[in-house]
């Protein structure tokens, strides 16, 4: 299925908007013939105020839509392609990347008359905003720059990034940059429901459909009309239901399952996926008309590896928020435990990694050894823990404590459950610190005694040099 191209008789003017990675944006306009250079120079016609930006960068034009790259430095690439000295067609909703700054092409027509460009950002720089943005690294600040050019208008957006990487806060910061920030923004995750379920979730049903509909029921769509719909991991979507959600994106109306009239939805659109989609659409698992109505713009969320300079404003602002009293801090040697792992999980990773070390630390300094990475982390047992906490030494091994024959929480006693946080805590810090009991002790704030007592009670032998 081909998709519809806007007429360029209703399209209106062009709009270019700028964001660059300080957060600083601006919007220039242009219509018919005329042509717009990009560049760092103070006398090019769309000034791009960034040292990644060659003085004369880049050449835009009206008719037909496209651009062209004049020989810069850091290249200009089209949705994330690369694009030389010769025109390439543009679309609405295209962004283009000019070194490390973005230009959004959008329409007046897509635009409201109260719609205002924001021309800097407000949240900068570590500072907690709303939904939870830690915004310090480049690559962030630029994202959510851009996210403020495309909050206020109606165009879908795609959301990409890995698991746990925070697609969903950027989807929050997208309603909230919205003219739709005062009404619902409904969220459903499409890997978390059943695929017999997924469609009466979505579009409802009526009293009677199938068995078991007692009542007539609103889905997703009918709930959050004149707000926005996040659907989570659209990747894992039938294609019977990516059918249906097709109709709905292109008709702007619902039709309940069991009903016979459709009902009018006016919601904002936004999807995510840790899916490569293009793929899924070659293999047949994805349908390509669908794919090219979600994505009117993309926005990729960097995992985590690749923006450090977020790494350590985040886990401060975990650390502070999960700790009401006393002062959120890390010893160096946790810092650098937090630098050096690599962060599969991303920010959900990191997240719970900093939760499980306050637990650990009791409210004291977060130190490396309380700090345990990966998945299968038990507190309940020893291997799980002891093999996460990052050390640089070499030194002899710590044994193994017995393990309890049920470590589940719900077959624990309360006493059960903090008798083995003890034993964790005592063993990390010893693994810590290479075995050394006297520094294990003062670590965990106790005299070298108490710990020798708490290890016999536990049935752990010491460690032995």
């Amino acid at each position: 299925m081909e998709t519809k191209r806007p007429d360029r008789s209703t399209r209106g003017e062009l709009v270019l908007c700028v964001a660059t990675p300080d957060g600083t944006s601006k919007s220039f306009r242009f219509a018919g013939s005329e042509t717009l250079i990009a560049g760092r120079d103070a006398a090019a016609p769309v000034v791009v105020p960034d040292d990644s930006v060659s003085r004369r960068h880049a050449e835009f034009r009206a008719e037909p839509l496209g651009v062209r790259d004049l020989g810069s430095t850091n290249g200009t690439r089209v949705q994330g392609v690369g694009v030389g000295g010769d025109w390439v067609g543009l679309e609405i909703g295209n962004v283009v990347e000019l070194g490390d700054a973005v230009i959004f092409v959008r329409s007046t027509r897509s635009l409201s008359e109260e719609t205002v460009i924001p021309q800097k950002r407000t949240e900068r720089h570590g500072e907690a905003a709303t939904h939870e943005r830690v915004v310090v690294d480049p690559a962030m600040t630029r994202l959510y720059a851009l996210v403020d050019l495309v909050g206020p208008s109606k165009i879908s957006v795609l959301i990409l990034g890995e698991t746990g990487s925070g697609k969903e806060v950027v989807a929050r910061a997208l309603h909230a940059a919205s003219t739709r920030r005062d009404q619902h923004m409904l969220t459903l995750n499409c890997a978390a429901i059943a695929p017999s379920l997924l469609e009466s979730e979505l579009f409802g049903f009526e009293k009677g459909a199938f068995t078991g509909a007692a009542a007539a029921k609103p889905g997703l769509f009918e709930s959050a009309t004149g707000g926005t719909v996040f659907l989570d991991e659209v990747g894992e979507m039938p294609l019977e239901t990516q059918a249906k959600l097709l109709r709905v994106l292109e008709s702007g109306e619902v039709l309940r399952i069991g009903a016979l009239k459709s009902t009018r939805v006016d919601v904002r659109f936004v999807a995510a996926t840790h899916r490569d989609l293009a793929t899924l659409a070659e293999q047949g698992r994805f349908r390509v008309d669908l794919l090219y109505r979600i994505s009117g713009v993309t926005l990729a969320v960097p995992p985590l590896r690749e923006r450090r300079e977020d790494l350590l404003a985040l886990a401060q602002f975990f650390l502070a928020r999960v700790r009401t009293h006393g002062k959120a801090e890390f010893t160096e040697a946790a810092l650098e435990a937090l630098r050096r792992h690599s962060w599969p999980g991303n920010v959900r990773e990191l997240k719970s990694t900093i939760e499980r070390a306050e637990l650990l630390s009791r409210g004291g300094v977060i130190d490396a050894g309380h700090l345990t990475f990966g998945v299968g982390v038990a507190l309940g047992g020893t291997s799980g823990l002891l093999s996460a906490v990052p050390t640089e030494r070499s030194g002899p091994a710590l044994p193994a404590a017995t393990e309890p024959s049920d470590t589940s929480p719900r077959h624990q006693a309360l006493s059960d459950e903090m008798s083995a946080l003890e034993r964790d805590r005592i063993l990390a810090a010893l693994e810590a610190c290479g075995g050394n009991q006297s520094r294990a002790a003062k670590s965990l704030g106790i005299s070298r005694a108490t710990l020798i007592r708490r290890l016999e009670a536990y049935g752990v032998p010491r460690p032995r040099k």
